[in-house]
């Protein structure tokens, strides 16, 4: 079964990084719920970025379900 990953990497604000993290996992949910994502994982890197990655049955299905236009065109609160 072919599968497409999908990379994000952010910069978020010190004082906003528990609320960035709320954001991640309360979107996740309901992208995997309403979108059929098969989930995603949110990690922070040594240098103080959190790299995100989520995955998908396919690429159509993750450009049918919006997520590509959101996640270039829409911040997240606390990212910079």
């Amino acid at each position: 079964m072919a599968t497409l990953s999908v990379l994000y990497f952010f910069d978020v604000k010190e004082d906003q990084e528990q609320v960035f993290i709320e954001n991640w996992t309360n979107l996740t949910a309901l992208i995997y719920e309403y979108q059929g994502s098969l989930g995603s994982r949110l990690h922070k890197t040594e240098d103080g970025r959190y790299c995100g990655y989520a995955m998908w049955p396919n690429k159509e299905l993750w450009e049918h379900s919006g997520s590509s236009v959101v996640a270039s065109q829409q911040p997240l609160l606390g990212v910079s």
